[in-house]
């Protein structure tokens, strides 16, 4: 890549940067105040991706659909609505179990990563969650061979009359010490006491245009866990810049446009 192109694509680049906020001890559990909301009426489907450890990988979809009332071949075929859940590679949830706010997460609850339905309405009959009230999904992440146990918050709802469903969170949680057990809606560490909670924010960084290098400048207002880390358009991490514990004060740190392997990343890769 020559000087000219590098020096472009590293300009003006808004890197995501989250904190962790931690005093000097490691935390037990990690909070992600990661919302979402999705809707549909009419024919209409939509999905949502959840990647609970932030690893780049998607642990967990939500899907929606709403499809009116139809005729095929004389037979009248209802309106139907629905909100499903289906764990993906390594992940599960526990759909038999509706954890309410406090009650145990661990490897006791009957697991599984198959397509459910959360909430299905076929016609006038209904079955599953009660809408718009909520809910707690229980999580297992497996990664090599641990288990890591969690929790989703999430509010779903689906009717024919009138046709919608929807689905919406305002976050997430897992324990970080592997084959340990969570509760329900918990966001402080048992072991600590400190709730660690992770926070997203951009910041536009401009180009060392002499040195082709980004420039990434940032305050702490007190000693905390910190990573700053620089992902794609498909929230893969390109890069981590730093995972770890930073004292009160000013800090700058250097991005040369380069990802884990060293390996130079095209133009437009970041955003």
């Amino acid at each position: 890549m020559n000087q000219q192109l590098l020096k472009e694509q590293i300009a003006f680049i808004p890197i995501v940067i989250g904190m962790f906020f931690l005093s000097v001890t490691d935390a037990q559990i990690i909070y992600h105040q990661d919302g979402f909301s999705i809707s549909c009426s009419g024919y209409c489907n939509q999905h949502v991706n959840i990647d609970v450890n932030k690893d780049g990988v998607s642990d967990l979809t939500i899907d929606i659909s709403t499809i009116p009332g139809h005729v095929i071949a004389h037979y009248e075929i209802p309106p139907f609505a629905y909100v499903t859940a289906s764990g993906k590679h390594g992940s599960f949830f526990s759909f038999d179990t509706l954890s309410t706010p406090d009650s145990i997460i661990n490897g006791d609850l009957p697991w599984q990563k198959e397509l459910t339905d959360l909430r299905r309405c076929n016609g006038s009959d209904c079955i599953g969650w009660v809408n718009e009230v909520e809910h707690y999904l229980p999580l297992k992440i497996v990664l090599a061979n641990q288990s890591y146990y969690g929790w989703i918050q999430l509010y779903v709802s689906a009717a024919t009359i009138p046709l919608s469903a929807s689905c919406s969170s305002t976050g997430f949680a897992y324990n970080t010490i592997p084959n340990q057990s969570i509760l329900a809606g918990d966001t402080i560490s048992l072991a600590t006491g400190i709730q660690y909670v992770e926070r997203f924010a951009s910041v536009v960084v401009p180009p060392n245009v002499i040195q082709n290098l980004a420039t990434v400048s940032f305050s702490l207002s007190q000693t905390e866990k910190t990573s700053i880390i620089i992902y794609n358009v498909s929230e893969t991490t390109i890069k981590i810049l730093a995972n770890e514990i930073m004292t009160a004060g000013t800090h700058q740190l250097q991005w040369n446009a380069t990802d884990e392997s060293g390996h130079q990343v095209p133009s437009g890769f970041i955003f």
